[in-house]
């Protein structure tokens, strides 16, 4: 497992769930409940760093380190999207959560759809980033195995140099390209990711999947997005029922982190709308 960040944000604290590593802002009886935070396959819970700080307090915010990945214990189970859900759902019944809401950046978001379609009881809203049906076709199931490939033979640090750049907008701060960099290359472990990218490869939602979907939802891209790409991401709001769509211009794969004032400013007003009062269930 990777070691810990030497240094986190004031109010954003350490959780271990069963061995699974979380990071952790707001108060457990937040009265907008928790919202769950579910990485992308190159990442870790540093990349919600932006939601740990300003959507916390209405709501209680917890990013997973996915198992397999920075300071989380290996994968429970074979690798797949169910087993990635479960592991979801078991951190939900760690923190004491009967239901949350789900937020899922592109990986993330598939197994966060996943959860809404296999335990749709612990999914209070669904926020979909950047996110896709899965790769489970030809030509990006064997893409997504040849990424993991890639990552065993090369290394995490040279496999980060070549991925990262591609999350984000042209023109995009150079600080931060570093900082997802570094993030990538820290937090990849070869067999987790090959857990992750197997699970891509193995799942594609169909469009009478996506219909089924109950929970609210938000699909939310970069307008400059060239990893998934507002495409996909009008697919996913055109087939589960209700779903508003928003892209944030100027904004490429990493929206959440790239223009985090505009991201978070749209899962706000989506929050708000399930209980304007600010009531719980």
């Amino acid at each position: 497992m990777s070691a810990a960040p030497a240094a986190l944000p004031e109010g954003v604290h350490v959780l271990d769930a069963g061995g699974v590593r979380l990071l952790a802002a707001g108060p457990e009886d937040a009265p907008g409940g928790t919202l769950l935070c579910l990485h992308g396959i190159g990442g870790d819970a540093r990349s919600f760093l932006p939601q740990l700080r300003s959507l916390a307090g209405p709501h209680r915010v917890v990013a997973w380190d996915a198992p397999g990945y920075g300071g989380s214990r290996d994968l429970h189970g074979d690798p797949g999207t169910d087993t990635f859900t479960a592991e979801a759902v078991a951190v939900l019944d760690h923190l004491g959560a009967g239901s949350a809401h789900v937020l899922g950046v592109s990986w993330g978001g598939v197994t966060a759809t996943r959860m809404a379609l296999t335990a749709p009881g612990r999914v209070r809203s669904l926020i979909l980033a950047g996110s896709t049906r899965g790769s489970g076709v030809p030509g990006k199931a064997e893409a997504m195995r040849g990424r993991a490939a890639s990552l065993r033979r090369d290394g995490a640090a040279a496999f980060a140099a070549d991925r990262a750049g591609r999350l984000l907008a042209p023109g995009a701060d150079p600080a931060l390209h570093a900082e997802i960099t570094e993030r990538m290359a820290s937090s990849l472990r070869p067999d987790g990711y090959a857990a992750a990218a197997e699970a891509m490869a193995t799942t594609r939602h169909t469009e009478h999947d996506l219909a089924r979907v109950r929970a609210r939802t938000l699909v939310l891209v970069g307008a400059e997005d060239t990893v998934t790409g507002p495409a996909e991401s009008k697919v996913l709001a055109e087939h589960v029922p209700g779903a508003r769509y928003t892209e944030l211009a100027g904004a490429g794969h990493a929206a959440n982190q790239e223009r985090p004032d505009a991201f978070d400013a749209e899962v706000t007003r989506f929050l708000a709308d399930d209980h304007p009062t600010g009531g719980t269930p």
